[in-house]
C-alpha cells in the first residue's frame, strides 16, 4: 500500500518501482492488480489517477476485485511520501522473494516424495527453478550506467593500473594472451590430433600461475589424464602409462609427482555432465579456469532435437563464464571430409554440429596437426586462430612430441 500511494501522490516514483518490482511481487493479489493498471495506464500514455485507474480496471472486469474506486481513494487519501517509494518497493521485492523461494521449496519436496523423476532429473529440476529467481534478482539489478560512471570506473583503473599478467589466467604458448574471465574459448580439433593434450597443457599452465582450474573429462579417463600430465616433464608416455619407469627417468617422474600434487585443480570425471551439472560444479570449485573436453560428448536428452539442444548448451556455457567471471575453454570435435582429403585445414565451418559454437565463442582455435601422404598426422603442426575478438588472426608452427604427448613451440623443446 505505501509503494501505491506514492506511485498516486507523484507517477514518476512508478518508474523508479517498476524498476524493481512487477505485478506478481504484491501478496495480495488486488494491490497487484493496481500496480499492473497503474503500468498499463502510463503505456497509454495517460497520466495515472484515480480517475484513469477506475477505468481501467473496470474496463477489465476487475474493479470489484480491489475492493471498488473506494480503495483508490483510500490510497489517495493516506498521503504516503514518494521518495521512500523505491525503499518500500525492495521492501516488497524482498518479502516476494522470500515466499517463492518457499514455493519451489515445497515444489521440490513433493517431486522428490512422489519418486517420479530420476535422481539427476531432479537435480536439474532444483536447479532449473532457483536458477530461475537468481536470474530474476539479477535482472532487477543496475542495468544503466551514466557517462559520469563509466568514467569514474576507468579513473579507478589508471589510478591502479592492472597487472597484465594477473588480469587472466597464463596460457601454455607465448603467442597467446592470458585467459580473460567472462570469455568463451574453443579449441577444435580432429580425432587423434591433440586436443585433449593441448588442453592439459592449458590446465598445467593455468596451475603454474596460481589458478585453480576445473577440468571436465568426459571423454578422456583420469588415469589418461594423470598419465599425459606426467610424460608432459620428459617422460616417455609408454613408461609413465605402464609404470615401468628406467633409473634414468625415476627422479623426473618423484619431481613431476612432487609438483602436480601441489597444483590446485580438480577432475571432473562425468561422462553424463550437462551444463547445469557445470554450473553447480562450478558454484562449489570456485575455480579461476573451467576446461570442457569435450562439448560433443555433452549429454543430449532428446537425440531428435540434437542440434537445438547443442545450441542451447553452447549459450548455457557461454552463461556459466559470464555470470562467474571466468574464462571457460571448450573442446570441439571438428567434421572429417571427403575419404580423398579427410583432414584439410580446419576453418569455422568444420566445427561440428552448431553455428552457435563460433557466434558465442570470444576465440575460436584450432590444434591441427599436418598430414603425411596417407593423410596420417605428423609432428608438424599448427596452432590456428580463426576467430579473435580482441587480437589478430592466423597461425603459429608448433611441434608434437608424441613420447610426451604435448606440443611445444620449438621442434627442440
Amino acid at each position: 500500500m505505501s509503494v501505491l500511494g506514492a506511485c498516486l501522490v507523484k507517477p514518476e516514483a512508478l518508474d523508479e518501482c517498476a524498476e524493481i518490482i512487477s505485478a506478481e511481487s504484491f501478496y495480495l493479489p488486488s494491490n497487484g492488480l493496481i500496480f499492473q493498471a497503474m503500468l498499463d495506464v502510463v503505456e497509454k500514455g495517460e497520466p495515472v489517477d484515480i480517475i484513469t485507474l477506475a477505468g481501467r480496471l473496470d474496463a477489465q472486469g476487475k474493479l470489484k476485485d480491489i475492493g471498488g474506486s473506494e480503495k483508490l481513494q483510500e490510497l489517495s487519501g493516506i498521503g504516503f511520501s514518494s521518495p521512500n517509494a523505491a525503499h518500500w518497493a525492495k521492501i516488497v521485492r524482498a518479502m516476494w522473494l522470500r515466499r517463492e523461494i518457499a514455493r519451489v521449496g515445497h515444489e521440490l519436496v513433493a517431486l522428490g516424495d512422489n519418486g517420479a523423476e530420476s535422481v539427476t532429473d531432479l537435480f536439474g529440476e532444483i536447479d532449473k527453478k532457483f536458477l530461475r529467481l537468481q536470474a530474476t534478482e539479477t535482472r532487477k539489478q543496475d542495468r544503466v550506467f551514466t557517462a559520469k560512471q563509466l568514467v569514474a570506473e576507468y579513473r579507478e583503473t589508471l589510478a591502479n593500473p592492472l597487472d597484465e599478467d594477473k588480469t587472466g589466467v597464463k596460457p601454455p604458448f607465448t603467442f597467446l594472451s592470458p585467459l580473460i574471465g567472462g570469455r568463451m574459448y574453443i579449441l577444435g580439433g580432429y580425432a587423434g590430433h591433440g586436443k585433449s593434450a593441448a588442453a592439459i597443457q592449458f590446465l598445467a599452465s593455468g596451475c603454474e600461475g596460481g589458478a585453480k582450474v576445473g577440468f571436465h573429462t568426459i571423454e578422456m579417463s583420469r588415469d589418461d589424464l594423470t598419465h599425459r600430465l606426467v610424460a608432459s616433464f620428459g617422460v616417455p608416455y609408454h613408461d609413465v602409462r605402464t609404470g615401468h619407469i628406467s633409473q634414468s627417468h625415476r627422479g623426473t617422474v618423484e619431481k613431476a609427482l612432487e609438483t602436480i600434487e601441489g597444483w590446485d585443480f580438480e577432475v571432473i570425471d562425468d561422462e553424463e555432465v550437462d551444463p547445469a551439472q557445470i554450473r553447480r560444479d562450478q558454484r562449489a570449485g570456485k575455480y579461476d579456469l573451467l576446461i570442457i573436453d569435450h562439448f560433443h560428448r555433452i549429454r543430449i536428452r532428446d537425440r531428435r532435437h540434437a542440434r537445438e539442444e547443442l545450441e542451447e548448451n553452447v549459450r548455457r556455457i557461454t552463461n556459466i563464464s559470464r555470470e562467474f567471471n571466468i574464462p571457460v575453454l571448450l573442446l570441439a570435435q571438428l567434421s572429417r571430409e571427403e575419404k580423398r582429403n579427410p583432414f584439410p585445414r580446419p576453418t569455422q565451418a568444420s566445427l561440428k554440429g552448431s553455428g552457435a559454437i563460433e557466434q558465442e565463442a570470444s576465440a575460436v582455435w584450432f590444434i591441427y596437426r599436418l598430414p603425411d601422404d596417407n593423410h596420417q598426422p605428423t609432428d608438424a603442426a599448427e596452432f590456428i586462430i580463426a576467430k579473435n575478438r580482441y587480437g589478430g588472426l592466423g597461425f603459429k608452427n608448433l611441434h608434437f612430441r608424441a613420447s610426451q604427448v604435448r606440443f611445444t613451440e620449438r621442434a627442440f623443446d
